[in-house]
């Protein structure tokens, strides 16, 4: 049975170079990682109005920094009308 389920596995004629792709990637991020921000001041965070309410961008694959990854990587602060009166009340 293990015998008959390697040939099954050993299907498909496609090749591709994705491990070589990974490893340029891994070469060329020392010259793109130079040219990113480390740090990002709260003036370089961008604001967006979206759907959802007031957003403050703190990171984001777009904003050009080093925090990026396979997946999107986002962090974001959201404003809401009733939380500043909110917090802003003492106790």
């Amino acid at each position: 049975m293990a015998w008959g389920e390697s040939k099954a596995w050993k299907k498909g004629t496609e090749n591709r170079p994705l491990y070589q792709g990974l490893l340029e990637d891994a070469a060329a991020a020392p010259a793109k990682n130079a040219k990113r921000a480390k740090v990002v001041h709260p003036e370089n965070m961008p604001w967006e109005m979206a759907k959802q309410g007031l957003l403050k961008h703190l990171i984001n694959e777009a904003m050009n920094t080093r925090m990026f990854s396979g997946c999107t990587t986002f962090a974001r602060l959201a404003f809401f009308a009733g939380a500043a009166a909110a917090s802003s009340s003492s106790p």
